[in-house]
C-alpha cells in the first residue's frame, strides 16, 4: 500500500512539473492558452496533443524562431525594399513614427534631423538618391578600417560631410558621373 501510495506521489509531482513546463512551453512561444497553443500546432501541421517530448518542445520553438524572423524580415524588405521612397519619407518627414527596420534608415532620419537648413538638407537628399541609384553604400561598416567601429566611419555620414559643403559644389548632383 506504501509503494502505491508512493508512486501516485510521484506521478502527481511529475504531472504537475510537466503542467508547469507546458505554460512555460506556451508562453516561450508567445501563445496565452492550451487552446491557443492547439491552435497554433493545428495550423502548422503539428501534433496538438499536450504530451509532447523535449525533441517535439525544441522542434516547436525552432519553427517559432524561425516564423518570427521571417516576419521580422517581411517587415524590414517591405521598408528596404524602396530605399528611395522612404529616404523621401524621411525627408518630407511624412513616414509613420515606428520601427524603419534597417539601421542605415534610423541613421538618415538622425541626419534629416540634424540638418536644420534647407540647402543642407536638400543637398543631402539629393546625395543619398544618387548613391541608392548607382551603389550599395548604405551600410554602417566602417570604411576605414584603421579607424575602427568610430560612429562616423561610415558611407552615410560621409555623405552627410559631403552636403555641408554643397555650397561649394561645381555642379548639382544630378551631373556628378562616377
Amino acid at each position: 500500500m506504501a509503494r502505491r501510495r508512493r508512486k501516485n506521489v510521484r506521478s502527481e509531482i511529475e504531472r504537475a512539473a510537466n503542467r508547469k513546463n507546458l505554460r512555460s512551453h506556451i508562453r516561450a512561444l508567445g501563445l496565452q492558452s492550451e487552446d491557443e497553443y492547439r491552435a497554433w500546432c493545428r495550423k502548422r501541421g503539428l501534433g496538438d496533443g499536450l504530451h509532447k517530448s523535449n525533441r517535439q518542445i525544441q522542434k516547436e520553438r525552432q519553427l517559432a524562431l524561425r516564423q518570427q524572423g521571417e516576419a521580422a524580415l517581411a517587415r524590414t524588405r517591405q521598408r528596404t525594399r524602396s530605399p528611395a521612397n522612404t529616404i523621401r519619407q524621411l525627408y518630407d518627414r511624412t513616414l509613420p513614427k515606428g520601427r524603419l527596420g534597417a539601421d542605415y534608415l534610423y541613421k538618415i532620419r538622425g541626419l534629416f534631423n540634424a540638418f536644420s537648413s534647407g540647402p543642407m538638407r536638400r543637398a543631402l537628399l539629393d546625395l543619398l538618391l544618387q548613391v541608392e541609384r548607382r551603389g550599395d553604400l548604405f551600410r554602417l561598416d566602417p570604411v576605414i578600417p584603421a579607424f575602427g567601429a568610430h560612429p562616423h566611419n561610415n558611407f552615410i555620414d560621409g555623405l552627410a560631410s559631403l552636403a555641408r559643403h554643397s555650397e561649394d559644389w561645381v555642379r548639382p548632383v544630378a551631373e556628378w558621373v562616377p
